[in-house]
């Protein structure tokens, strides 16, 4: 399954380059894990690209693809501590982006969570979130996270930088 999804984003993202122009972007950011993953993760950190096509003067929309590392942490269940390993994720996304000023975007995108390491596997993932350009190509960027599966969910808000090519 894993490989079906990459093959697939990479095959769009590659016809669909060649096809038109779009606008590269760039991300890093850091994420503050809330609710029940809260007790074995508190914090991640990411790395993602988007190719976003324009669809009118306002609206843009690609795909998007990036790796998330959570830093595992100890917790404690009764006497019993236990130690988490951190672990990693490959979001692969739907985005949207929509400007709500020459400066301000609204954005939010859903897609496939592929978990990295033992166990694999994946989940369904969603983010909302927003943008503001502080210089020429540099955004500060702010939103919520989520990987939503059979078992529960994992929330995060997150904050980063992001640069426009």
């Amino acid at each position: 399954m894993k490989k079906l999804c990459l093959v697939a984003f990479v095959a769009i993202f590659s016809f669909s380059t060649a096809n038109a122009q779009g606008n590269l972007e760039a991300t890093a950011e850091v994420g503050f894990v809330i609710g029940d993953a809260s007790d074995f993760t508190s914090l991640s950190v990411g790395a993602a690209l988007a190719y976003l096509f324009e669809v009118s003067d306002d609206f843009q929309a690609g795909p998007e693809i990036g790796y998330t590392n959570y830093f595992g942490k100890d917790f404690t269940s009764g006497s019993i501590t236990f130690k988490t390993d951190d672990f990693g994720v490959v979001p692969i996304l739907a985005k949207a982006q929509y400007s709500l000023t020459d400066q301000i975007n609204a954005e939010g995108g859903a897609g496939y969570a592929v978990f990295t390491g033992d166990g694999g596997g994946g989940e369904f993932t969603w983010r909302v979130g927003g943008s503001y350009e502080f210089s020429d190509g540099w955004r500060a960027a702010a939103g919520y996270n989520s990987i939503t599966g059979d078992g529960g969910s994992i929330d995060a808000f997150f904050i980063g930088v992001r640069r426009d090519f």
